[in-house]
C-alpha cells in the first residue's frame, strides 16, 4: 500500500489515483492494439518486422 502510494506521489500530474489507473489502462490497451495493427498488417503485405 504504502509502495503504491510512493509511486503516485511522484507523478507530477493533479490527477487522482483513479484517473491515473483509467489513463494508464487506456495507454496500455492502444499500445496494445498498434502492435497487433502493425503485426497484422506487416502479415498482410508480407513484410519482416
Amino acid at each position: 500500500m504504502s509502495l503504491n502510494s510512493t509511486a503516485y506521489c511522484l507523478l507530477p500530474t493533479p490527477y487522482s489515483q483513479g484517473d491515473v489507473a483509467r489513463l494508464l489502462r487506456f495507454g496500455i490497451t492502444l499500445y496494445l492494439y498498434s502492435i497487433a495493427y502493425s503485426y497484422t498488417s506487416a502479415k498482410l503485405t508480407g513484410d519482416q518486422i
